[in-house]
């Protein structure tokens, strides 16, 4: 990636968190207003809410040497707190082959909404799988 701080710090970022070991950041995630995700048009027609209501959580990563911590699951669960206190539904996509990942939604409540493919590279298809948070 050419520009991480960039990425990380969108525009489009409506909050986001780190986690730490020994005073090291070693992951994030961030809420972000939605951009045409397949989760949150899924959502949308599934629920009747309105985009002012759905957000999307994502770059969601633990560095792989600071996993056994359950950061990942901390910080998803301050995201969907932030979320659930704002009025607001979190959705995300994820790669179907990102298996570890899908366990862990599961574990926290998040139900599955639907399947989408998403293009990458040079004409390219991966299969996602669209969540979305549980219920306060």
């Amino acid at each position: 990636m050419a520009d991480p701080q960039a990425w990380i710090r969108s525009a489009n970022v409506r909050a986001a968190w780190v986690g730490e070991v020994d005073g090291k950041i070693v992951g994030h995630v961030s809420v972000m207003r939605p951009q045409g995700e397949d989760a949150v048009s899924m959502w949308i027609e599934r629920s009747g809410d309105d985009e002012e209501h759905v957000a999307v959580l994502a770059r969601l990563f633990v560095l792989q040497e600071a996993r056994q911590h359950a950061l990942g699951a901390q910080l998803m669960r301050a995201a969907t707190s932030w979320a659930q206190g704002q009025g607001i539904r979190l959705v995300l996509d994820v790669m179907a082959k990102d298996a570890a990942a899908i366990r862990l939604y599961q574990r926290l409540g998040w139900t599955k909404i639907g399947e989408a493919t998403h293009p990458y590279g040079e004409g390219q298809l991966m299969d996602a799988i669209c969540f979305a948070a549980p219920d306060a």
